[in-house]
């Protein structure tokens, strides 16, 4: 089919052909389109917007298009086309597009929108593509796809495959104007992964007062459920650990890192005023679970996340009566969360009954015998949460879930790769909050990223490596197994914490920390300093 863009009447034409474009019902393009906007949807979480269809269509006017009245996203077979002539990183620039108009969706924009007329279709669309553009690249990288460098190379091939470049035609940008709006988006996209990258060490690490700001500052270019339930769980951490007291004598499942709070000593109660703040903190807490429930029903992580913040607030009676009449197993079931998600509901209606126990005897037995049913359960830190709760129940010396010794052989510089960390000590970051209370400085080098993440004025600093050019002590090497890495530390050594897609290996003995991938293998690991 003869491209048409050089009509005066393109607009018109381009809503004329979705009434007569015929998707490629089943073909190998058809597929994979539908494959990866089903991967961009769920990743995203948000259920609220019912996901649309995606038809692979011949015209040659769009590249891609939403359409709301039909909730379709149209991609042509020529964007498909030059999509998958980036060879390893064709799905990534696939998912570029869809993850583009599938934020449109997510905006419920009122007019048929067009990827390649970008904000030459209505004056105020403008906004709207570039946010589409931010949170389709964003979005995109966040399931997994290497869009951050993507959109301007994209452009340049789309403007070849579809003869704009280097021409001037009503009812479509210039290419000069669409790459200078690519590289401030490729900025932003940028800029917002470094700070998602880095609140998520930061939560592992403890420093929740710099993560909650971090994910805060995402949420004004992305709305995604994952956000909302990591910031649910760091207030219900600050509200822990705020006051320098540890009033909280049972251990939660979204307690990442326990070393600080155990090693806090005991205290019975709050001031009036502690007590206020601990109160609004988890006011906020369940606030953002709440919210990150409301765009997914059978989200497991922020369901269990909140029957522990009820029990925080002392609402100890309606866990326990949710669990008793049945509701939170009918949840499991319809959400068929994973077995570790049973163990940690477990632990949470286990720790609601040992609260209430001082009054009911019986509570008390059966948080007893709710953590007892995890004793041979085969995640580490789920059997030491459980035996550490059952030890505080009955008054026993308790055991340390905390790993003490690193377990690594020696061997790891200051600085493994790059220059050190503390020449960038005095480094201006960007603001992550209009206090300017928290800010974030980061320098990427070919081997590695340097952060220095300040709160208050104090540094923070850590550098990831993401090369097997640098080994961590152990001679672990991005692309090892996790499970090379764990056998020869010992399990007494690290603690493992879920992290997006994957999860970390912690070993606090070390100051060292590894990602681990899904599929098992190291994809970085990073060094603190302070």
């Amino acid at each position: 089919m003869t491209a048409r863009i050089n009509l005066p009447g393109c607009f018109l034409f381009t809503f004329l052909i979705f009434s007569w474009a015929q998707p490629l019902q089943a073909s190998p393009e058809q597929q994979t389109a539908q494959r990866v906007l089903e991967q961009l949807y769920h990743s995203i979480g948000n259920y609220q917007v019912k996901m649309p269809a995606v038809e692979v269509i011949g015209s040659e006017e769009l590249v891609a298009a939403y359409m709301p009245g039909k909730r379709v996203i149209f991609l042509e077979e020529k964007a498909f086309d030059v999509c998958r002539s980036f060879g390893r990183d064709s799905l990534s620039a696939l998912a570029f597009l869809l993850g583009h108009e599938l934020a449109h969706c997510f905006q419920e924009v009122g007019w048929a929108t067009n990827f390649l007329a970008y904000g030459e279709v209505r004056q105020e669309s403008e906004a709207k593509e570039r946010s589409a553009d931010i949170q389709g690249a964003f979005g995109a990288a966040l399931a997994g796809f290497q869009t951050r460098n993507i959109i301007s190379p994209l452009i340049d091939r789309l403007y070849t495959a579809y003869s704009l470049k280097g021409r001037r035609i009503q009812g479509y940008p210039p290419m000069a104007d669409r790459q200078a709006t690519a590289a401030e988006v490729t900025e932003m996209v940028n800029q917002l992964w470094q700070v998602y990258t880095a609140a998520n060490y930061l939560s592992a690490l403890g420093h929740y007062s710099l993560a909650t700001s971090s994910y805060e500052y995402i949420l004004d270019f992305y709305l995604g459920r994952e956000i909302f339930n990591n910031l649910g769980v760091l207030y219900a951490k600050k509200a822990m650990t705020f006051s320098g007291k540890n009033i909280d004598p049972y251990l939660f499942p979204f307690e990442l890192d326990t070393e600080s709070r155990l090693a806090t000593p005991r205290s019975d109660d709050l001031n009036p005023v502690e007590w206020l703040t601990r109160r609004q903190l988890l006011a906020t807490a369940r606030s953002y679970l709440a919210r990150a429930m409301q765009l997914d029903p059978q989200y497991v992580n922020a369901y269990v996340n909140l029957l522990c913040v009820q029990s925080m607030e002392q609402q100890y009676g309606a866990v326990i009566t949710s669990y008793e009449s049945g509701k939170v197993e009918q949840f499991l079931r319809k959400a068929k969360a994973s077995g570790k998600e049973w163990a940690d509901a477990k632990i949470a209606v286990g720790t609601a009954y040992a609260l209430s126990g001082e009054d009911t005897p019986a509570h008390a037995a059966s948080a007893r015998g709710l953590w007892q049913e995890l004793k041979p359960y085969p995640n580490i830190q789920v059997r030491q949460l459980a035996a550490y709760n059952e030890s505080v129940l009955l008054g026993k010396p308790k055991p340390a879930p905390l790993p003490v010794i690193c377990g690594l052989s020696s061997g790891s510089a200051s600085n493994p790769a790059g220059s050190s960390p503390f020449s960038f000590l005095k480094e201006p970051g960007i603001a992550l909050d209009d206090s300017r209370e928290a800010e974030l400085f980061w320098k990427k080098e070919d081997q590695s990223t340097t952060y220095v993440a300040r709160w208050q004025g104090q540094p923070f600093l850590f550098q990831r490596v993401l090369s097997r050019k640098y080994a961590a002590p152990g001679n672990i090497r991005p692309g090892d197994t996790a499970l090379a890495l764990t056998n020869q530390a010992g399990e007494g050594a690290y603690e493992s914490i879920p992290a997006g897609r994957g999860y970390f290996l912690h070993f606090p003995a070390c100051r060292l920390i590894f990602l681990v991938d899904p599929e098992g293998r190291i994809e970085e690991w990073a060094k603190y300093f302070n």
